[in-house]
């Protein structure tokens, strides 16, 4: 009934779009995220430029995996409608890294079985990889926004040490972001691929769960070398 096509997209009957089923399956999963001590406390201005580093520090590897998986599933032509080189960060994340006076950081335990999760499924099973794809890149595109602006007001990090946050390069975020979910929607999935992308689009909110409760676990008082190290890049234009 079902057939499998070079490209890595497989029939479906599914009734409702595949966007609004990975959004609504994985909400609580979502929230339990977002509302993490960490970035809570980071988005609220009560830690530090040193804490925003870290979570870069980590977020470097973590990009540096999809993308190397992103490259190997555009090679083989699998989901390239999806799988956009403008959304690449990580070159990004060094240089903000950088410019804050940060310095790249060994994987942490969570980014090391995040990382391995992610070169996991692009070997044995990609369609579940796109939950990752997801669950960061539309992330980044909502949610990364608010971050750089609260960096922006909370820390006075500047728009050049937030690039990681700048998708200019994709024109309005929004029309993107429909024909994102769009791109979804039109995956030709069967219904045991189409579970098992809703489960992993759980899995990938819990690995980052699990990234934010190590760095709060990990969290220091706010050192005065942050604010020297940031005074080149205070902020002077708002981030879009």
């Amino acid at each position: 009934m079902y057939t499998s096509i070079d490209s890595g997209a497989f029939v479906t009957t599914t009734p409702h779009p595949l966007a609004d089923l990975m959004r609504e399956s994985s909400k609580a999963d979502h929230e339990d995220a977002e509302n993490s001590s960490f970035i809570a406390d980071l988005m609220s201005g009560g830690l530090s430029l040193d804490h925003y580093c870290a979570l870069l520090a980590q977020y470097a590897h973590l990009y540096t995996a999809l993308e190397s998986s992103a490259a190997i599933l555009r090679s083989q032509q699998r989901f390239t409608q999806l799988l956009d080189p403008r959304l690449d960060r990580s070159a990004l994340i060094l240089a903000d890294l950088d410019l804050l006076g940060g310095t790249p950081a060994e994987q942490s335990p969570a980014i090391v079985k995040y990382v391995s999760r992610i070169h996991q499924v692009t070997a044995e099973a990609p369609h579940r990889y796109l939950a990752h794809h997801y669950v960061r890149y539309l992330g980044d595109l909502s949610g990364g926004q608010i971050l750089a602006r609260k960096m922006q007001q909370n820390y006075g990090a500047g728009a050049a040490a937030l690039s990681a946050w700048d998708f200019s390069a994709l024109g309005k975020l929004k029309p993107y972001k429909d024909q994102y979910r769009e791109s979804l929607n039109q995956l030709r999935l069967n219904p045991q691929h189409t579970a098992e992308l809703l489960d992993e689009v759980r899995l990938a909110f819990g690995f980052n769960k699990a990234l934010f409760h190590e760095l709060a676990e990990g969290t220091v008082s706010t050192p005065e070398s942050t604010a020297k190290r940031a005074a080149p890049v205070l902020a002077e234009v708002d981030v879009a």
